[in-house]
């Protein structure tokens, strides 16, 4: 899939300019994960992948659902169809301490998201996680794509 940026970076000198994927962090409370997607950026620098991100965050976080439910114990990620990516990968989970985020595994993740979300879930039996930022990571970075 090629994009909008990477035909405009052709015109100009791509030897200076380096790959980056668009990623989103989702969120419910203090529980948040990253969602990358297999949208890839050329800029010149981080600030620049950034600024570009800046101009489509909107329309590319339309097409992410992420939520989780009791049925699977497990988070659920669908892209709908969309003319920007057609992948997207949970790429790291974080739990906010009321300090800073700190990185945990996702079987961590989810076994303490259960037992705080215990009374919600017996009831609701799922729940829908919301884009709360958007940021970028360069390509060599994610080997999940």
């Amino acid at each position: 899939m090629k994009t909008i940026h990477e035909e405009k970076s052709k015109l100009l000198n791509t030897d200076t300019k380096e790959s980056y994927y668009l990623y989103f962090v989702f969120h419910d409370g203090n529980y948040l994960f990253s969602v990358v997607l297999n949208y890839i950026l050329l800029g010149s620098n981080t600030k620049d992948a950034l600024t570009q991100a800046g101009e489509l965050e909107v329309d590319l976080s339309i097409p992410i659902h992420v939520e989780y439910t009791v049925e699977h114990n497990d988070i659920m990620l669908q892209v709908t169809p969309n003319d920007y990516f057609d992948k997207a990968v949970i790429y790291e989970f974080m739990i906010y301490d009321g300090n800073e985020d700190s990185p945990v595994t996702k079987k961590q993740f989810i076994k303490l998201f259960n037992e705080d979300y215990k009374g919600y879930l017996d009831k609701k039996k799922s729940l829908t996680f919301e884009s709360l930022a958007y940021g970028v990571v360069p390509v060599n970075e994610v080997k999940q794509l």
